[in-house]
């Protein structure tokens, strides 16, 4: 008996470490406006959000910042194609903030 109730114990344990861990978060959307201006290590954008995050709501600016610059070069080609083709683009933000870490192209 005093097997079970340790496991028992411990799976309830588990599961409220794992539910206090914060995922990151994600919106989507069109995009609005795109600022070039501080490549090649930082792109900032503005979307008009279908979806709001906790933290980053419709017209906060988004920013992207790695020191991959080819990869800071590819977010700008989405970025831009998303706004000339009035696509949207789904946005994988880090946690509480509105900084983006992934930039999807959805339709």
């Amino acid at each position: 008996m005093n097997f079970f109730a340790f496991f028992k114990t411990l799976f309830v344990l588990v599961g409220l470490f794992i539910s206090s861990y914060s995922v990151a978060d994600s919106i989507s959307g069109k995009v609005k406006l795109v600022e070039p201006g501080y490549m090649p290590y930082t792109v900032s954008f503005i979307m008009d959000a279908d979806s709001e995050s906790g933290t980053c709501k419709e017209d906060d600016w988004v920013v992207l910042s790695t020191p991959d610059v080819e990869r800071n070069k590819a977010t700008l080609s989405i970025l831009t194609s998303a706004l000339m083709g009035n696509k949207s683009v789904n946005v994988y933000l880090d946690n509480n903030t509105c900084d983006a870490h992934g930039v999807h192209l959805i339709k």
